[in-house]
This record gives C-alpha cells, sequence and structure tokens, in this order.
C-alpha cells in the first residue's frame, strides 16, 4: 500500500491496519463488506486515490462473491469497480488498473439488467482499453515480463 499511497504514504489514516485486518480475518464475504466500507470511509479519494481503488475493487468483488448476490449486487460491484478504474489510473497502479478492468469487463458481461447488446459492448471496451494499454506499455519498454 505504501507504494501505491506515494507522497502521501505517511499520512494513511492510522485506523487502517485495523480495518484490514478485521477484513482479512474473515472467508465470509458479507462479513468482510463492513469494514471495507469503513477503510473507504476514512480514504479520501483526493488523498490516496490509488489506495482508495484497490479497496472499492476489493469491495466490488466481494459484493459479487455473496451467496444471495444478484442483479442489485452486480450493479453495485460495476459502479465500484468504475469509479476503481478511474482511481487507479496512474504509473504506480498499472496491474491493479489492468485488474479493475478485466474484472468491470467481467461485470458488464455478467450483467442482466440493461440492454444485452449495450452490456457487451460495454463488456468488449473494457477488455479493449486493457490490451490497448498493455500493448503500449510493452511497446513503450514500460513492462516487462521476467520469465524465469
Amino acid at each position: 500500500m505504501c507504494r501505491l499511497a506515494g507522497a502521501q504514504a505517511e499520512e494513511l489514516p492510522t485506523a487502517l491496519p485495523d480495518l484490514l485486518r478485521r477484513s482479512a480475518l474473515t472467508d465470509h464475504p458479507a462479513r468482510r463488506i463492513p469494514p471495507l466500507r469503513a477503510v473507504l470511509d476514512i480514504l479520501p479519494a483526493d488523498r490516496s486515490p490509488a489506495v482508495r481503488g484497490v479497496y472499492l475493487l476489493e469491495l466490488a468483488q466481494v459484493t459479487v462473491r455473496r451467496a444471495t448476490a444478484g442483479a442489485r449486487h452486480r450493479e453495485r460491484a460495476i459502479g465500484h469497480t468504475a469509479e476503481a478504474v478511474s482511481l487507479l489510473d496512474r504509473p504506480e497502479a498499472r496491474s491493479q488498473w489492468a485488474a479493475a478492468q478485466v474484472f468491470l469487463g467481467s461485470m458488464w458481461r455478467e450483467r442482466e439488467l440493461g440492454d444485452p447488446a449495450e452490456n457487451v459492448e460495454q463488456s468488449l471496451a473494457a477488455f479493449r482499453r486493457v490490451s490497448w494499454k498493455l500493448e503500449r506499455l510493452f511497446a513503450l519498454g514500460g513492462l516487462t515480463i521476467d520469465w524465469m
């Protein structure tokens, strides 16, 4: 988190470690939601955008993993993920941005509400953004893979 927080790492809220511990100590998705919401309450987007983006994405993922998750939860997850994507679009959060885009594409693909054709188009658009950005990073030498 400190790498994502950058210069603001020292300013991360002191309550953050305890809230994250409470979220991590349960494997039941519904019990993880309150601590994650509390984390988001203390992480303003203007001071810790990438850190907030990571936890918005986690909240979206937990929201749709609930046993009772349905269309309403998926809509909420799309909203959380779209916000995460905008907050993670920065050099220090490239891999998190890509993960958020892929998850957003998946959520649009699985969306039960709205026009199915529009849902597919939104899904494809998210996947294209990831593909385009990764191609550019590889081409510019900004991303390398150590295969061994």
